[in-house]
């Protein structure tokens, strides 16, 4: 049981083009050394080059990202629970924010991981299904094969 009071939660501003938490959440977790407008230029970069290789235009652009998003971001969490001296694996859903969070880190994972150096993925997660693994053998990044 907690003494102090819990932390209060902060709000997310959302950002200046889009006027979107997700995407302004999204921003931040690319941000790396503090150089927040790289990751804008880089982010604002890859929705330019979906509009152009999709033919969309600026807000289904944000959809095909929204979307992107929505593949990877988890539904259950597994926690462990101790009963009566045996330690047990127990799935349960998670809340919103936690699962808009992973989700973010889970999809700039997959773009950070690939070789493409301009970081122009995102239409290759929203069109193939990406998934985590969480096996005890294979644990990391696969693609489903939708065939």
């Amino acid at each position: 049981m907690a003494r102090r009071r819990e932390a209060q939660k902060r709000e997310t501003t959302p950002d200046s083009r889009f006027h979107d938490k997700d995407v302004s959440l999204f921003i931040n977790l690319m941000m790396r050394d503090g150089k927040k407008s790289v990751s804008e230029n880089i982010f604002y970069a890859t929705l330019e080059a979906i509009k152009v290789k999709l033919h969309v235009n600026d807000e289904q652009s944000l959809e095909v990202f929204k979307k992107a998003l929505g593949n990877v971001m988890p539904q259950i969490e597994v926690k462990s629970r101790r009963v009566g001296g045996a330690t047990y694996q127990v799935s349960r859903t998670e809340t919103a924010t936690i699962s808009e969070t992973n989700g973010g880190r889970y999809l700039w994972e997959i773009i950070d991981d690939t070789q493409d150096a301009n970081w122009q993925n995102i239409t290759n997660v929203q069109s193939s299904g990406w998934t985590q693994v969480s096996d005890t053998q294979d644990a990391g990044w696969t693609q489903i094969d939708t065939n």
